[in-house]
């Protein structure tokens, strides 16, 4: 999803034939601003893995490169991955391919000493 609480529930709006999201959409901007991720990415501490399909349909790819590029412009430990063909959810060997991945960036990042 993206950074940007504003963003998001548009795309839920959308996604649910307008049956979700239009509450969230109807506050004030400024509401929606402190709870998007967006603004509090200096913040982060930890190393961040970001894995996007590059068919997806629901969520833009360029939500997630956007991100990567706010993260890699602030210094931060950040892993940008983009899977071909695949789309929103994961199948086959582009999930097993996701799943080591995430392992791996798990064990060489956060696992602790």
């Amino acid at each position: 999803m993206s950074g940007d609480e504003q963003k998001n529930y548009g795309a839920i709006y959308q996604w649910s034939g307008q049956a979700r999201g239009l509450e969230e959409l109807n506050v004030p901007v400024e509401t929606l601003n402190r709870i998007s991720p967006m603004y509090f990415l200096g913040n982060i501490s930890a190393a961040v893995s970001i894995h996007h399909g590059m068919a997806d349909a629901l969520v833009p790819l360029d939500w997630s490169v956007t991100t990567c590029a706010q993260l890699t412009a602030l210094g931060k430990n950040v892993e940008c991955l983009y899977y071909e063909n695949m789309p929103h959810t994961f199948y086959g060997s582009g999930d097993e391919e996701f799943i080591q991945n995430t392992v791996r960036f798990f064990n060489e990042h956060l696992s602790g000493p």
